[in-house]
């Protein structure tokens, strides 16, 4: 994995274990948004920590249609590309 979707991977990890309650070592590039069982609110305070920690903006809904963990590391590395 390449230095710079590593960094993306773990920040989002890091923000999806504090959302989500999970365990970080639980999450990987294949677990699934509905594996994690989230509730709207969550991944709301989700896309606002990525948001905040990227500093670029994310399209809710759009970020919503990601399945996997990697799609959404796919999505936010093409976001801050723009």
């Amino acid at each position: 994995m390449p230095g710079a979707r590593r960094e993306t991977f773990a920040a989002l990890r890091s923000c999806v274990s504090r959302v989500s309650g999970r365990a970080g070592s639980d999450i990987s590039e294949c677990t699934r948004f509905d594996e994690l069982g989230m509730t709207l609110l969550q991944t709301s305070q989700l896309v606002a920590s990525l948001e905040d920690r990227f500093g670029i903006e994310i399209p809710y809904m759009k970020f919503r249609r990601k399945q996997t963990i990697a799609d959404a590391v796919d999505y936010v590395m093409e976001l801050m590309e723009e």
